[in-house]
């Protein structure tokens, strides 16, 4: 293996997104063939940026054992890599959980999953953030969340308004998906809600929390107002604030007068890297109410929590504090 990326994904990336689409897959095809021989040989002299391509489609299409093994290659082969090392200390991390692991497997096409556990009356509603992942991909965060005593709903917003405008399978518009989500919430016999974002997804896990009469939300980092007047004076957060508001201006709302308001609100975890100073001006944000909770990251300089939250141990026990906010 070498540093250097290959030369056929080279130039321009729009121009060859679909080709590297195709190449990619196939590289990934062919890992996990190789894999399944006991062999390395579609590893060799292959460039880290197709490699690390390569991986990322492994993990998004549910082949975890193939992906950990390329991954771990690749570490070993490329330390300084901060892609290869990151995954490898979170594929060194053993998942752990209250209830046995929902078989799942992600479609990326769909903007609703449901993953239903048997005999339960609890509901966790994932809302994905930027590039529809969780933090990590998906079926690698799963690990974790898929151990819950609760059925899971993930939802991916592919016009990547932070659910502005609803999600499709649930209705046509917000205020439908609100209703459609209390329906299918009820369609699976939950009697308690419970609501995630990272990230982008922050904002609708609070918003459609809410909305539904959630009992408890986690937020791992990211915006808990969408107002021009707390965000103007820093980085635009990608889309969701800048083409969001600008499409739906009544969903630019900040949360918290909502939450103040609100006579029996959810109760939020909100977690935030105190090194990273938008997401600890979010969550300040939300401080001092009552329903409110903020776990600060000491001194972490990241936006994407789940990662260091997962690796230094702190994950699951966040998550057993998240469902118990529930029980109350």
């Amino acid at each position: 293996m070498t540093q250097e990326f290959d030369e056929k994904f080279d130039g321009n990336r729009r121009m060859r997104a679909a080709h590297d689409v195709t190449a990619i897959a196939s590289l990934a095809d062919e890992i996990q063939r190789t894999f399944e021989h006991g062999s390395s040989q579609a590893l060799e002299n292959v460039g880290s940026r197709s490699l690390t391509l390569a991986c990322q489609h492994l993990l998004e299409t549910n082949r975890l054992a193939a992906a950990e093994h390329a991954i771990r290659r690749l570490h070993a082969a490329l330390p300084s890599l901060r892609y290869a090392e990151t995954l490898t200390r979170v594929f060194d991390c053993k998942p752990v959980g209250p209830a046995p692991l929902l078989e799942f497997a992600e479609d990326r096409e769909l903007d609703v999953q449901v993953v239903r556990r048997p005999n339960c009356d609890a509901a966790l509603v994932v809302f994905c953030g930027m590039s529809n992942r969780a933090g990590l991909p998906v079926a690698v965060v799963h690990r974790w969340l898929g151990r819950l005593p609760v059925s899971i709903i993930y939802l991916r917003d592919f016009r990547e308004i932070a659910g502005g405008v609803g999600f499709p399978s649930l209705g046509p518009d917000r205020a439908t998906s609100v209703e459609g989500l209390k329906q299918l919430t009820s369609d699976i016999g939950a009697r308690r809600i419970y609501t995630y974002g990272n990230s982008a997804g922050a904002f609708p896990a609070l918003h459609y929390g809410l909305n539904v009469g959630a009992r408890a939300v986690l937020c791992m980092a990211g915006p808990t107002t969408l107002t021009r007047e707390f965000n103007e004076d820093m980085p635009t957060f990608g889309k969701t604030l800048s083409r969001g508001p600008a499409e739906v201006p009544e969903y630019a709302v900040d949360m918290r007068p909502l939450y103040a308001a609100a006579e029996n609100p959810p109760k939020v975890l909100f977690v935030y890297g105190t090194g990273f100073p938008r997401d600890r001006r979010w969550a300040e944000n939300m401080g001092g109410l009552p329903s409110v909770q903020l776990v600060p990251i000491e001194g972490l300089a990241e936006h994407n929590v789940v990662v260091p939250s997962i690796t230094s141990g702190i994950f699951p026990g966040l998550l057993s504090r998240f469902i118990a906010l529930g029980e109350d």
